[in-house]
């Protein structure tokens, strides 16, 4: 267990609702081994609720997600003048922005430890200058470091891979994810009937849903197609949509999926998804790219099982075969193929399921996940030679 330094600890995040709906535990933790927590975010009911929740003090300070060197700077001289004042001996920080931003400054201002709480990285996908800029970026804010903490052993990996950090200050949350699931909350539960009435569902047909943001790293072109192929074989089955629009190309996406033919519902962003879960056979996150999804631990919890790709983070969060499937990223008839032998077999998987269940309540504990955090995380054993 690591001395408390300083009696005072820095948990951030570009955004408030990522404390508020994953962090809350990680910083009563904080609180619970001695320090004082300082919240900070951009502004909002969020970022008050969270410290009301975890008995920590707000701290303000805007951030964008997008690049703007303005808006960057004037963050940036915040955050030094935050962290001079309050002196902190721990700075946690997630989200790439927000990472950049405290890490560089807790550096400047000579903060012992510095925790880089990395959940994946934008740079994968990207070409040409912008990929080189967050390259850059991410070489910035993990230089910043004492530690780097990623979520997923595939993730560990590509970090490794890209030489963003050097490898002595790496670490991994073992077995993986930022915070683990709560499955108490989230559980097996029956259909809510009138819900799925309401939707426009069919009690007696097979739903496969998706959860999440609706935008094109989340890899819904290829869950159009796969839907499509499935339909003209005739497959009879519902497609259910369910996540924040909030994206550049989520109104298309709303778009094209209203305008097929499939038997599709689209419901915006959800406070709680858990009765929309319930509604599901079999969930699918068709994503090019993650760091682990938490969507799929929260299915997983209850007794659904999931279809995703081999992409970096999605490929740690099942068990292929035994709590779900895989399949190549950007493939439409592979998932299409996997899809299929779910819908046609209820038995197989709901035994998926199961399985995936008890996976998740024994090994994605959220004290388990918050202590590795908080206490520091381990470098994962060596992948075995072929």
């Amino acid at each position: 267990m690591r001395p408390v330094l300083n009696g005072r600890a820095v948990f951030a995040s570009t955004v408030p609702v990522t404390i508020l709906k994953f962090h809350v535990n990680t910083v009563r933790m904080l609180r619970a081994r001695g320090y004082e927590v300082a919240l900070v975010s951009s502004d909002g009911a969020d970022l008050a609720e969270a410290a009301e929740q975890s008995g920590s003090a707000a701290h303000p300070i805007p951030m964008s997600r997008s690049i703007s060197p303005v808006r960057d700077l004037a963050a940036l001289i915040r955050w030094l003048g935050l962290l001079a004042r309050i002196r902190p001996g721990v700075v946690i920080a997630g989200t790439p922005k927000c990472a950049l931003l405290a890490l560089t400054a807790a550096r400047a201002t000579r903060v012992p430890r510095r925790v880089y709480m990395c959940g994946g990285l934008r740079l994968e996908g990207e070409q040409g200058w912008r990929k080189k800029l967050l390259v850059g970026m991410e070489r910035v804010a993990m230089g910043a470091a004492t530690e780097v903490v990623v979520n997923s052993r595939s993730l560990y990996d590509e970090v490794l891979a890209a030489e963003l950090v050097r490898p002595e200050v790496l670490r991994q949350t073992l077995p993986g994810s930022s915070h683990g699931v709560d499955s108490e909350h989230f559980a097996p539960r029956p259909p809510d009937r009138t819900l799925g009435l309401s939707l426009g569902l069919d009690p007696d047909v097979p739903v496969v849903g998706f959860v999440g943001r609706l935008t094109r790293d989340k890899g819904i072109d290829t869950l159009i197609e796969a839907a499509l192929l499935l339909e003209g074989e005739g497959r009879a089955f519902q497609l259910l949509v369910v996540g924040p629009q909030n994206e550049p190309d989520s109104a298309a996406y709303v778009q094209r999926i209203r305008h097929t033919t499939l038997s599709a519902t689209v419901v915006g962003d959800a406070d709680d998804v858990r009765p929309y879960f319930a509604l599901m056979q079999v969930h699918v996150l068709p994503s090019l790219r993650e760091g682990f999804p938490n969507v799929v631990l929260e299915a997983a919890a209850m007794e659904i099982p999931t279809v995703t790709t081999t992409a970096t983070g999605c490929r740690d969060s099942v068990l292929d075969g035994t709590t779900g499937l895989l399949f190549p990223a950007e493939d439409g008839r592979a998932l299409a193929l996997a899809l299929r032998e779910l819908l046609g077999n209820a038995e197989a998987r709901q035994a998926l399921g199961r399985a995936a269940r008890v996976w998740v309540t024994s090994e994605f504990l959220p004290d388990r996940i918050a202590e590795q955090i908080v206490n520091g995380a381990t470098v994962p054993a060596p992948k075995e030679k072929l």
